[in-house]
């Protein structure tokens, strides 16, 4: 039996959105149960100490397990950030095949996983699956990527018209428009974060995330260190829908946060112009 555990970290997230990824997850589970044998663990882990949807969280795990998915709630006490929160998880589940991680506003198609884990089982110089993704109403995100320079995240980071305006040919490449979006993409450098299908043994090759990241960038450093042992593929026939939110640009705080990270990444990858 082939088992996918399946992290995703909680703060302050929506309940009722919450409710829908698991549910999407779960009808994802059952679609692929029917031509493998597939076992699904979803983790939930809690890194805001203080919620108060803590029980909330805790009871919808429980109504939400079935025979083809188990959901637990696990509080990890402390807000180590994003890929802490993850790294809890994958530690949880070394016996697992492949590891998804899955932010809690990633909607999956039923035949998402049914498609990903066939490419992969096919494809096995591939250790980590990106998906297609779409926004709620439809609109394709060209969130395939190349890797980041200090000049890349910059741009991206301050989001000015003008300056989005001057460096629009850069930032085309940057999210590699000249690629074809509608069919597999091979190598993908920076994969996006919202949804990242781990072959297990790489995952193990890398050792998870690199805490160092509270938020953002953890995703493109993980790309990295998975293409220095493994093919990251970008696979169209999986897709998921992703109710995006920006919180780079809501606050000063999140902003400091970003160029925190991607300060971190430069010092460790390099890379100006």
């Amino acid at each position: 039996m082939t088992k996918l555990a399946i992290s995703v970290v909680l703060y302050s997230s929506d309940m009722a959105l919450l409710s829908e990824v698991i549910d999407s997850l779960s009808k994802a589970c059952i679609h692929t149960s029917r031509t493998c044998a597939l076992f699904c663990a979803l983790d939930l882990v809690n890194n805001k100490p203080d919620d108060e949807h803590k029980e909330a969280i805790s009871t919808l795990a429980r109504s939400a397990s079935t025979e083809h998915l188990s959901v637990v709630f696990i509080d990890a006490g402390v807000n180590g950030g994003y890929g802490a929160g993850n790294n809890i998880s994958i530690r949880r589940h070394e016996d697992a095949d492949y590891h998804l991680v899955l932010n809690p506003d990633a909607l999956i198609q039923e035949d998402a996983l049914t498609n990903a884990l066939a490419y992969l089982e096919s494809n096995l110089d591939v250790g980590l699956l990106t998906p297609q993704v779409k926004g709620l109403d439809g609109t394709m995100h060209h969130l395939c990527k190349r890797n980041p320079t200090l000049l890349d995240m910059f741009i991206r980071g301050v989001s000015l018209p003008w300056l989005d305006r001057l460096f629009l040919q850069r930032n085309f490449r940057y999210e590699m428009r000249d690629q074809d979006y509608l069919g597999v993409i091979k190598p993908v450098p920076y994969p996006t974060g919202c949804f990242m299908l781990f072959r297990r043994s790489v995952l193990d090759r890398v050792g998870g995330f690199d805490e160092g990241y509270f938020l953002h960038y953890e995703d493109a450093d993980v790309g990295r260190q998975v293409s220095q042992v493994s093919k990251i593929a970008y696979v169209p026939s999986v897709v998921v829908l992703h109710k995006w939110s920006r919180d780079t640009h809501k606050s000063w705080r999140m902003r400091w946060i970003t160029i925190k990270s991607g300060l971190r990444y430069w010092r460790k990858w390099g890379g100006v112009f």
